[in-house]
């Protein structure tokens, strides 16, 4: 059944997500602070919020939540999924539907120096990691590890922060740039992203693995992409999740092989991911899925781990939209 369905976040790369939930039957409704945000020019209504750290945000979004009959409402940026993760009762009060995990797990997963210690205490597989304190530490480290190795924000997203480096001078002034990032050994191997969806009692209801073709840094894209399976991805994708306390809603756990060819986990995203129509041309719509889940449907015929057709290819092109005048 046809539902309206609010996007909080139309940003490059959230056109596979409009475009399962339109294939899907809905109605979208765009909402962004830009208005030349460019998923606003795939939606079916476009309509202005503030920016998420601005006092008038809640009451705005929830105006316009209102006004457009919005059935269920997703972010799909890191920080609107904890913002509203925080207010899921002000959602629930005015009968906007959603799917959302705890505030203090999404807390946990957007930071990755938390989101690595957790899971390392667990013996979950992750990469190399340390907070330096001083150069001497950035030397240990390296020794240790080896070159190259990488560098990273403690919370971040689409590779924000990150610094690959293969020489210990130019790691020292990384580090001196700055200090608070993580540094973490390089793992050289192919790398992989695992899709799921939990429902609102945290059971999951899909899993779906896709080997990392290409990936543009500066994009914070992946731009070619497959479909596989593997039993060995989804279950340390599943004991991360438990490991973390479990989830609900849409998300995506990274990893990428050592050079021993071990997988380890490397982030976590709390959300849908850009190559989301990729699961959606091999046979699982998952933003229709969590629709369902959001306003309490039965989802059936589904297998919970390798959900997709394998062998299914994503290779993406980036359009010019030229306009006269903006949505809004």
């Amino acid at each position: 059944m046809s539902k309206r369905v609010a996007i909080l976040g139309c940003g490059l790369g959230i056109g596979g997500v409009i475009r399962s939930l339109k294939e899907a039957g809905h109605k979208v409704i765009g909402l962004d602070s830009d208005p030349l945000a460019p998923g606003l020019y795939q939606c079916d209504i476009a309509r202005p919020v503030p920016p998420t750290y601005s006092n008038a945000f809640l009451n705005q979004l929830i105006d316009v939540c209102i006004k457009e009959r919005v059935d269920v409402l997703f972010p799909v940026t890191d920080d609107s999924v904890l913002f509203l993760s925080k207010n899921a009762d002000i959602l629930n009060k005015n009968s906007i539907g959603h799917l959302l995990p705890s505030d203090k797990v999404v807390e946990l997963v957007i930071n990755k120096f938390k989101f690595y210690s957790t899971l390392e205490s667990a013996n979950v597989p992750v990469a190399k990691f340390k907070i330096p304190e001083s150069k001497d530490d950035v030397v240990k480290f390296i020794e240790s590890v080896g070159l190259p190795v990488c560098f990273k924000k403690e919370v971040g997203s689409r590779g924000q922060g990150f610094v690959k480096v293969s020489i210990l001078k130019n790691a020292l002034k990384e580090y001196e740039h700055d200090p608070r990032r993580i540094i973490c050994e390089f793992l050289p191997g192919s790398e992989y992203e695992v899709e799921a969806v939990y429902d609102k009692a945290g059971r999951l209801v899909t899993m779906t693995p896709r080997k990392k073709l290409e990936y543009k840094l500066e994009l914070g894209l992946t731009l070619k992409s497959v479909t596989i399976h593997s039993e060995e991805l989804c279950r340390l994708v599943e004991e991360a999740i438990k490991t973390i306390g479990g989830w609900a809603g849409p998300c995506s756990v990274e990893l990428k092989e050592s050079f021993d060819g071990e997988p380890k986990i490397i982030e976590m995203n709390p959300r849908f991911v850009t190559p989301t129509y990729l699961l959606t041309s091999a046979g699982v719509n998952i933003p229709d899925i969590s629709t369902k889940l959001a306003l309490n449907q039965t989802i059936n015929d589904i297998k919970t781990q390798n959900s997709a057709k394998k062998g299914i290819y994503l290779t993406r092109m980036l359009k010019d939209v030229t306009l006269t005048e903006t949505r809004f």
